[in-house]
């Protein structure tokens, strides 16, 4: 009975985000993506997070002054390095702090695609203990192919962890990187939101308990000194 209770409040939740999603996706504007992200920030991770962890969005950084390109969502806490914040979301993130960054798209076509798997390299570029990378989709422009496929075969001569190791495509598939790709096509009842949700709530908790920062906090306070040399 408690896991129906859960799980159907949680469809709720997420049938809200679709339509409403989809109210902002007909209006073909251009700020529209930062609406569906709003949208998916508050109805949907906010109310999961486990306590003292935040939601922000713009660049992480490491403690050598490297940044990643600008992220729409970046899921991190403050027990190393708070963020340097310029209002109550957009900021700079050191890298010791994120466990997720993720893009979110309206539409998948090859040219966003190819922009996420650029952006994903350049955040694996940092030092540090590396956030999972994940890309969320309202929708993907592939009619004959799995967007599965397209996710694999671009990233099977990469090093892990992988640009982008965790993909959310909305109605269609979910998948992660676990030394193996691991697929879940959506069968039914919001299967793969619900994946990617619960897949953020169990490594969220997890860390909790076991992180432990590859370098002490304090170094992000030596300008051009580098602890791992």
């Amino acid at each position: 009975m408690g896991n129906e209770i859960f799980r159907d409040r949680l469809n709720r939740k997420i049938e809200k985000f679709i339509l409403e999603a989809q109210d902002c996706i007909k209006l073909e504007h251009n700020g529209m993506a930062g609406n569906v992200r709003e949208i998916l920030v508050q109805e949907l991770l906010l109310p999961l997070l486990p306590e003292g962890i935040h939601i922000g969005s713009g660049k992480v950084t490491d403690s050598s002054g490297n940044l990643s390109s600008q992220s729409d969502i970046i899921i991190y806490d403050r027990r190393t390095v708070p963020p340097i914040l310029y209002d109550d979301k957009q900021g700079v993130f050191p890298i010791e702090s994120v466990y997720y960054v993720i893009e979110i798209k309206t539409n998948l076509t090859k040219k966003e695609f190819d922009k996420s798997i650029q952006n994903g390299q350049k955040l694996r570029s940092l030092k540090g203990v590396q956030p999972h990378s994940a890309l969320f989709a309202f929708n993907s422009n592939l009619k004959d192919s799995k967007d599965s496929d397209r996710f694999i075969q671009t990233q099977k001569d990469m090093l892990v962890p992988l640009p982008i190791n965790i993909f959310c495509v909305v109605g269609k598939e979910y998948g992660f990187w676990d030394k193996v790709w691991k697929i879940l096509p959506d069968t039914d009842n919001n299967i793969v939101i619900v994946s990617f949700l619960v897949g953020i709530i169990n490594t969220l908790v997890k860390a909790r308990h076991f992180y432990q920062p590859s370098i002490d906090p304090g170094w992000y306070f030596f300008p051009g000194y580098d602890p791992f040399l």
